[in-house]
């Protein structure tokens, strides 16, 4: 098993990290939308500095993993870290996967100077308690709510 960097002008990349986010909107109950999932990425892969974040996991040429690490900027004006799209699929973690994806991320950051990161995680159990390894610490509570198209028109 290994961790590269994702190729833009690869189908084989592009089908492959394509799955396993099919395989995460599964997870999270989302649909995926392959439009703007392609636009995301050849963004990604556009931004002179995170496009070399969009990190995979083979395994004998079959992508496996994904991570994706980007530095952004807050209106604080400090630079940070985010880990999100984190995805292995289930016939795949807890062998390493997911730690060399982290790793590779964090290598990432390293190289473009990033001194804090964060992440949100969907199960403290099984996410949480991996990230905790990293020396992660909960700070937030994330809260979410679906509106529908007649929700957004009404006024307050």
């Amino acid at each position: 098993m290994k961790t590269r960097i994702y190729k833009s002008n690869s189908d084989i990349d592009y089908k492959g990290i394509k799955n396993l986010m099919i395989e995460l909107c599964k997870v999270t109950n989302s649909e995926f939308d392959e439009k703007r999932f392609k636009s995301t990425i050849n963004r990604r892969a556009m931004d002179k500095y995170n496009s070399q974040g969009i990190i995979i996991a083979e395994d004998e040429n079959e992508i496996v993993g994904m991570i994706l690490a980007a530095v952004l900027v807050s209106p604080s004006v400090e630079t940070y870290g985010n880990i999100s799209n984190f995805v292995v699929y289930p016939n795949y973690r807890g062998k390493g996967v997911g730690k060399a994806l982290i790793d590779a991320a964090f290598e990432f950051f390293k190289e473009m100077g990033v001194s804090r990161v964060e992440t949100n995680v969907r199960d403290l159990e099984r996410e949480g308690k991996l990230f905790n390894r990293y020396g992660f610490e909960k700070k937030f509570i994330v809260m979410e709510k679906k509106i529908s198209m007649d929700e957004i028109s009404k006024p307050y």
